[in-house]
């Protein structure tokens, strides 16, 4: 059995993008866990520690007393009340369980293909290349590459950046490649 504790904010609300797991054979074991996290807790009985963390919490009552024949004077047994702790504490987002990986489960690897370089005209490429080289910015920065490209004179090449802004910013991270298809308008070609 696994579950992840989560984090808290500044206002005890669970943060739930972060946690840290842990594993026990039933919810008495994962009890036994969370208890022996802070010497504080660690000296507390389970059921002393269920109790007052629930009483801690917003809207929540202590464990249920049971005359139960199996029981002891708290209600169930101590797994059943640890069932009921960490139940109670998932319903409020404080913890959250994690399914066990079935033995007939398949592992399942996901392979991005490489896109590639970005084809684009190939006098595009070559004015680029020649900004790339002047030095004046940063080639992340589109709109003073196109600004550049107006100011030397490629007009093709500023029009294309500013209509391509996608493309032009896959192609900074990806690589750009002269078009084959010789086709302007469209890089993806």
């Amino acid at each position: 059995m696994k579950m992840v504790i989560r984090n808290m904010d500044k206002n005890g609300q669970p943060t739930l993008e972060s946690g840290r797991q842990i594993e026990g054979t039933d919810c008495l074991a994962l009890v036994e866990q969370m208890r022996a996290q802070t010497p504080f807790t660690a000296r507390q009985t389970p059921d002393e520690y269920m109790e007052d963390l629930l009483t801690r919490l917003p809207d929540k009552q202590p464990l249920p007393a049971c005359a139960c024949p199996h029981a002891d004077r708290r209600g169930g047994t101590p797994e059943e009340r640890a069932a009921d702790f960490l139940s109670a504490l998932a319903t409020n987002g404080y913890v959250e369980f994690v399914a066990d990986k079935a033995d007939d489960a398949v592992d399942v690897t996901l392979v991005l293909e490489d896109p590639g370089p970005v084809h684009i005209p190939g006098e595009v490429l070559d004015d680029l290349e020649i900004i790339r080289r002047d030095g004046r910015t940063n080639m992340l920065d589109w709109p003073t590459v196109a600004r550049i490209a107006d100011a030397m004179g490629m007009d093709k090449t500023a029009a294309w950046v500013r209509t391509h802004q996608r493309d032009y910013s896959a192609g900074i991270f990806r690589g750009f490649a002269a078009d084959k298809k010789g086709d302007p308008s469209c890089a993806d070609k």
